[in-house]
């Protein structure tokens, strides 16, 4: 299964944010490792960043192939 990880801290998004956030990365990770392998939409993810809005804000994350992490790239709430 993919681990979760954080390029950059998230201390200004409120703990109650990270918190949803990690459950729904935990999810979707739990939800891929269903995919087999060979499946197209590896490709594709491994390829195009994704987008994940919880609680007003916006995170931007990607799928690292050779490290088979889920990276965070960056937060920014949605009126900023």
């Amino acid at each position: 299964m993919l681990t979760i990880t954080f390029a950059k801290t998230l201390d200004r998004v409120p703990l109650e944010v990270r918190d949803q956030l990690r459950s729904r990365l935990e999810e979707t990770a739990r939800t891929l490792a269903s995919l087999p392998s060979g499946s197209v939409v590896w490709d594709s993810l491994y390829e195009s960043g994704m987008l994940l809005e919880v609680g007003g804000w916006r995170f931007q994350y990607r799928i690292d192939r050779e490290k088979q992490q889920m990276i965070v790239q960056a937060a920014r709430f949605r009126d900023s």
